[in-house]
């Protein structure tokens, strides 16, 4: 975020002017981890440490779309994985076939999609597509920026009856 052409480096650059990432959340988070990143530096405190890092760009910022049905997804998508020669496991469910559909009405349906790092057994990218989708994004954004393994994401029980039973149905789609 630093502009590190300027003398001292006193010049910082976040949201859409810096080119990184266009979306308002994202340009927010910069701003705020760019304030506390001149505080620590006007106290004479490092500024080298992990909760003055930006590092929305490299696991991911949630992205979504607000269509109907609505599109969200965080991390890299399949290709972007294999791309960057990750070992990659994909593992997709039915939206409307976990019991809180139903609750959200008759016809309810969806697709979700999750890519693995096979070999740290972590989240890459969590993808949905479904109306009013958007509560699972930032769970999804917890898991995939602190890389929780799926180990771990087996005692994240969700509440039933309700869509976020997803997380459950890919997690036994994907297996021990």
């Amino acid at each position: 975020m630093r502009a590190t052409a300027m003398p001292d480096g006193w010049l910082y650059a976040v949201g859409d002017v810096n080119g990184r990432n266009l979306l308002t959340h994202v340009g927010k988070y910069q701003a705020r981890i760019c304030g506390d990143v001149i505080a620590a530096r006007a106290q004479g405190l490092p500024d080298d440490t992990p909760g003055l890092r930006d590092t929305a760009d490299d696991r991911g910022a949630p992205q979504i779309v607000f269509t109907e049905p609505q599109v969200c997804m965080v991390g890299k998508t399949e290709s972007q994985a294999r791309a960057d020669g990750y070992p990659v496991r994909t593992v997709e469910y039915d939206i409307g076939a976990v019991a809180g559909a139903e609750v959200r009405g008759v016809g309810y349906t969806g697709r979700a999609k999750l890519v693995v790092d096979e070999d740290r057994r972590v989240l890459l990218d969590a993808s949905f597509v479904a109306p009013d989708i958007d509560d699972l994004l930032h769970s999804a954004t917890v898991a995939v920026n602190a890389e929780v393994p799926l180990d771990q994401l087996w005692h994240a029980v969700p509440p039933f009856p309700t869509v976020t039973e997803i997380w459950l149905r890919l997690l036994e789609q994907y297996g021990p």
